[in-house]
């Protein structure tokens, strides 16, 4: 394996590892905007509970209070999720652009390699050609 080729394979693996701690910071994204939306259509809908004795009203009370103070966790870790989403993105991005990088090194160097074969094949047959026209030249026509 060249050293170019090991290059290319930590790139890809850290590509791959960044990706993967993308998916991972999305799916915490979404479970928490689900729980806080899950929390805030509790809290909309305790908000419209008739209540008939003042027990009642503050039992009601403490729960919304409870609610809304789990509501504002809720959103804190779901703000906490996103940031780590975007860094997760920002590296997964640079890793990514490396990656490339490195691929588009390694192309180039195929493509070089493939043009040295094809002018050291138009050499060897370009010897090939002057021997045949020499021998022509010093023997005459080659029967066919």
């Amino acid at each position: 394996m060249s050293g170019l080729e090991a290059v290319a394979r930590v790139r890809r693996v850290r590509e791959e590892d960044s990706r993967y701690g993308l998916l991972m910071a999305e799916r915490e994204v979404n479970r928490a905007g689900e729980q806080v939306a899950r929390l805030d259509r509790q809290l909309t809908s305790h908000g419209t509970t008739t209540v008939s004795s003042a027990g009642e009203l503050v039992q009601l009370r403490q729960g919304l209070l409870a609610l809304g103070e789990l509501l504002q966790q809720a959103r804190e870790d779901l703000e906490s999720a996103q940031n780590v989403s975007l860094s997760a993105r920002a590296h997964w991005q640079a890793d990514r652009t490396r990656l490339r990088s490195i691929e588009m090194l390694q192309e180039r160097r195929r493509d070089e390699a493939r043009a040295e074969r094809a002018r050291a094949e138009a050499r060897s047959q370009d010897e090939v050609a002057t021997q045949l026209w020499l021998r022509t030249r010093t023997t005459g026509p080659v029967a066919s």
